[in-house]
C-alpha cells in the first residue's frame, strides 16, 4: 500500500514539473465548468481522474476538511469523480475487448460531464439546510468540518 502511495504522489510531482498536470487541466477545464465543477475543486477532481479515485478523493477530503473549499463543489466533485474513474484503465479494458478507444473514452466523459451537470442543477436549487441534511446528515450543518 506504501509503495502504491508513493508511486501516486511522485507520479503527481512529476506531472506537475514537467508540465502535463497544466496541460491536462486546460484540456478538461471546460469539461469541468460544463460540469458544475470550478475553481481548486477542478484540480482535485483532475488527480481523481487520471491518478486514481482514492488518491484524488483524498486529497479532496483533505482539503473540504480545512474549510477552503465550498461543500457543495465537493459534493458536484466526487459525483463527477463517481461517474469517471477509471476512465483510463477501463478505456483500455475494453480496447483489449475490441472497443472503439474514441467511442468509449469520449462516451463515458459525455455522460459524466452531462450526468453531473443535472445533478450540479438540481444541488444548486435546493436550500442549504436541505442540501446540508441530505448530503452531511450527521456533520457540521454549516460546513464541511465535521466530514
Amino acid at each position: 500500500m506504501l509503495a502504491i502511495l508513493l508511486t501516486l504522489a511522485w507520479g503527481l510531482e512529476v506531472l506537475k514539473l514537467i508540465g502535463l498536470m497544466a496541460l491536462l487541466m486546460k484540456l478538461l477545464a471546460p469539461a469541468l465548468r460544463l460540469a458544475g465543477i470550478r475553481g481548486k475543486t477542478g484540480q482535485f477532481t483532475a488527480v481523481g481522474l487520471f491518478l486514481g479515485i482514492s488518491y484524488g478523493g483524498g486529497l479532496l477530503i483533505r482539503e473540504a476538511r480545512s474549510g477552503d473549499l465550498p461543500p457543495r463543489q465537493v459534493f458536484i466533485s466526487c459525483v463527477f469523480m463517481g461517474f469517471a474513474h477509471s476512465i483510463i484503465e477501463d478505456t483500455l479494458l475494453v480496447m483489449a475487448l475490441g472497443a472503439d478507444v474514441l467511442g468509449v473514452l469520449v462516451g463515458r466523459l459525455v455522460f459524466a460531464v452531462a450526468a453531473t451537470a443535472l445533478i450540479a442543477q438540481l444541488i444548486r436549487s435546493i436550500p442549504d439546510e436541505t442540501f446540508f441534511a441530505w448530503v452531511f446528515p450527521r456533520g457540521n450543518r454549516h460546513g464541511v468540518a465535521g466530514l
